[in-house]
């Protein structure tokens, strides 16, 4: 029995010591897998996102360049500005066609007219007009790698001398282990970081470089390193498209020494221990069974609910005390049952209470209109709320426990400082987002929380959709614009109203005294010997009377104009008073007309106006200059739109009706023009929606005139159309506005 037991209870012990040392060495090896590649995906991460910074600042002064086609002096200007907003950039040269320097920051004598077609930086970005960053090089002046990044440009190429002079702080930070040494290698397998700078300085090469010189991708790969004394495994991760290389070398053997021998030495001793311990307890085994039974029969017994027979004293003294403990406790577990009974009691409405709380704590979470993510010290998704469903397409089940910048990719660029900001324990406002979504242009405010506190870390990201706020800052200013524009033109129309009315003013004098029948016309014919009535019919002779009533007409017409002008452009200081839609919109005519001829795009005097106006029709409570601007927009679109249609047998036409309903006014505008189709005519109020030519248009007008009938005249404002035929926009207005 005493053999038996022995062998029964050290062969199982022993299974699990080999079963421990087994997982624990796969768990540890996984362990320093997975901090190896979260190391080198790290490196990756900061330098690509550096490296992106760079190359999209010179792209877009490489933009800018060649928008706005600048002299040598001012796209000097524009390289001085891109060194000055990036620190990174030390020296930036712009190269013609011919691979000739003709402007460069800082300016340098010698530099300025090099020939550099020979160089590689100018032949791989001209030739295959592709970004090329170069091999490094040592600075003898930042004493840190230097690179060359080249971008094409239109007949040219953009060259600027960059550095990270960060880099090796970084690595060291990083602190991986005595026994591991991390290094970034440039495409041609040359120390750019190591943790011993030495190496860097030496432009020492990378012994084992041609394991990973064709490495791309995401991931990163581990290899096995043969005839190399100090290290026998490599982990490698490819930095971006400059073909650099981030490297972590590891002893793997010093690095699972410490492991080895502490797990042997517990083995030992615990088999010593368990063995002393058996020995031990086969001298007592008898006795402990027999008290064991009856304490086991006790047990049951009381496991039944009687409570009557009490444990008798041991030989042995524990199981005297245990004996002695269970009957304090039959004695008391019948109080304890009802106890424990209340204490469910309580525990179960406090669990409803806590369910209600989380319930509700959930919804307010879920009704917010943000997009609100929780992610834990490592950017694990721990919390994901209905409008971040709604904004991903991803449940929160699905989302929970997965990378941040895998379910939300749109996030990526802002990892650093979402670990920044938990590192440092302050909120940060990390400015605006801007992503497209089925050509739709959305903007975001980016909001970061950090987590500290009963033992959870981490982050609370919450992202607003402002982009509704984006666009009516937008109409704002151009309604600024606009005001700007409408005081210009309400000041040119008080100067040139001046001389119309001395035009007019003369014009009157000169028919008075010269076909009115005054004394003072008499007289003067008779001092001068002259008969009025031959020089009147020398006058009608040569058509004089017609002139002088064309010239009158003409200045009663640009009066008019300029009254209508000035009626339109003055500042609104939203008078609410009942006007007379049909004047309004006469009035309008005569404004959109002087548009087009004075802008000579269109003849508006060529499109026909067919008037359909109902008798009897209300005034509507309306601001006057508002209504005007309504009536504006829809006639100008219209034109425009008729004057590309090529018309076979008919002509331009505008059918304006006006009718009433009870109490509200509406007003149709029809034209004959192309149409438009019904993708456009959904998205047709929407602010910045255009279908015109670049430069064209704003997409404004029809957004603001929707604003105006909607929002601050509680109208309404639709569009039908047929494509090919016509377009015709309806607006209802009340008779009477309520405050």
């Amino acid at each position: 029995m005493s053999v038996h037991f022995i062998v029964s209870t050290t062969i199982p012990f022993l299974l699990f010591a080999a079963l421990a040392y087994a997982y624990t060495l796969t768990h540890f090896k996984t362990d320093i897998d997975d901090k190896n590649n979260s190391s080198a995906k790290l490196i990756v991460s900061i330098v690509e996102e550096e490296m992106h910074n760079i190359q999209s600042s010179l792209q877009n002064c490489a933009k800018a360049i060649e928008k706005n086609k600048n002299t040598a002096v001012q796209t000097e200007i524009y390289l001085q500005a891109i060194i000055m907003a990036n620190p990174a950039i030390h020296q930036v040269r712009l190269l013609n066609n011919e691979g000739i320097v003709y402007a460069l920051s800082p300016f340098s004598k010698d530099v300025l007219g090099m020939d550099m077609s020979n160089y590689p930086s100018f032949k791989n970005a001209y030739v295959k007009k592709t970004v090329y960053w170069s091999p490094a090089i040592i600075s003898a002046t930042h004493r840190t790698p230097v690179f060359q990044i080249s971008i094409p440009v239109q007949n040219g190429v953009l060259i600027a001398n960059v550095t990270f002079p960060n880099l090796n702080s970084l690595i060291k930070e990083l602190n991986i282990g005595e026994h591991s040494i991390l290094a970034v290698t440039d495409q041609t397998g040359t120390y750019i970081a190591h943790t011993d700078e030495t190496q860097v300085l030496q432009r020492t090469e990378d012994p084992h470089f041609k394991l990973f010189k064709d490495i791309s991708g995401k991931s990163v790969r581990k290899e096995s390193i043969k005839n190399d004394k100090n290290y026998d495994t490599a982990y490698a991760a490819s930095i971006g498209p400059s073909r650099w290389v981030a490297l972590i070398y590891q002893n793997s053997k010093e690095v699972y020494r410490d492991l080895i021998t502490y797990t042997i030495a517990f083995t030992t001793l615990a088999l010593l221990i368990l063995f002393l311990g058996m020995i031990v307890l086969l001298f007592r085994l008898k006795t402990i069974g027999s008290n064991f039974n009856e304490l086991v029969s006790l047990a049951a017994q009381v496991s039944r609910g009687d409570y009557s027979r009490s444990a008798t004293p041991k030989d042995i003294r524990e199981f005297d005390e245990i004996a002695t403990a269970f009957g304090k406790m039959s004695s008391s577990i019948e109080s304890r049952e009802q106890e424990i009974n209340t204490l469910n009691r309580d525990l179960a409405q406090q669990l409803s209470e806590m369910q209600k709380l989380r319930s509700l704590l959930s919804n307010i979470i879920n009704s917010m209109p943000s997009v609100l993510i929780a992610v834990d010290s490592s950017t694990k998704i721990i919390q994901w709320n209905a409008q971040a469903e709604l904004e991903s397409g991803i449940r929160s089940k699905d989302a929970a426990g997965r990378a941040l910048e895998d379910v939300y990719p749109r996030l990526s660029s802002k990892m650093a400082d979402i670990r920044t900001a938990m590192h440092s324990s302050k909120p940060r406002s990390e400015g605006r987002l801007t992503h497209l979504q089925d050509g739709r242009t959305y903007h975001e405010d980016i909001t970061i929380y950090p987590l500290e506190s009963n033992g959870i870390e981490g982050a609370v990201i919450r992202l607003d959709d402002v982009t509704d706020k984006v666009r009516l800052e937008q109409i704002m200013v151009q309604s600024e614009k606009m005001m700007s524009l409408g005081g210009l033109a309400a000041g040119m129309a008080h100067e040139i109203n001046n001389p119309l009315a001395g035009i007019s003013g003369n014009i009157y004098n000169m028919q008075k005294r010269i076909f009115g029948d005054l004394p003072a016309n008499q007289a003067a014919a008779e001092k001068y010997g002259l008969s009025l009535e031959d020089m009147h019919r020398y006058l009608d002779a040569r058509d004089i009377p017609k002139m002088m009533e064309a010239i009158k007409s003409s200045t009663n017409r640009a009066s008019t104009i300029v009254r209508n002008m000035l009626s339109f452009s003055r500042k609104s200081e939203k008078n609410m008073e009942p006007q007379n839609i049909a004047d309004l919109l006469d009035e309008t005519i005569d404004i959109a007309a002087s548009d087009y001829n004075l802008k000579k795009q269109f003849d508006f005097k060529k499109i026909r106006i067919v008037r359909d106006y109902s008798e009897n029709i209300a005034d509507v409570f309306c601001e006057r200059s508002e209504i005007q601007q309504v009536f504006f927009n829809i006639m100008k679109n219209g034109a425009e739109a008729m004057k590309d249609k090529e018309y076979s047998g008919s002509s331009p036409c505008f059918t304006i009706k006006i009718y009433q309903e009870r109490q509200d006014v509406t007003v149709q505008i029809e034209d004959n023009g192309p149409g438009i189709n019904e993708k456009a005519r959904s998205r047709i109020f929407e602010p910045f929606y255009t279908t015109k030519p670049v430069g064209k248009g704003t997409g404004l007008g029809l957004s603001v005139a929707y604003f105006i009938i909607t929002e601050q005249h509680k109208g309404s404002m639709s569009i039908d159309s047929e494509t090919g035929n016509w377009t015709r926009f309806t607006i209802t207005l009340p008779v009477k506005q309520e405050n």
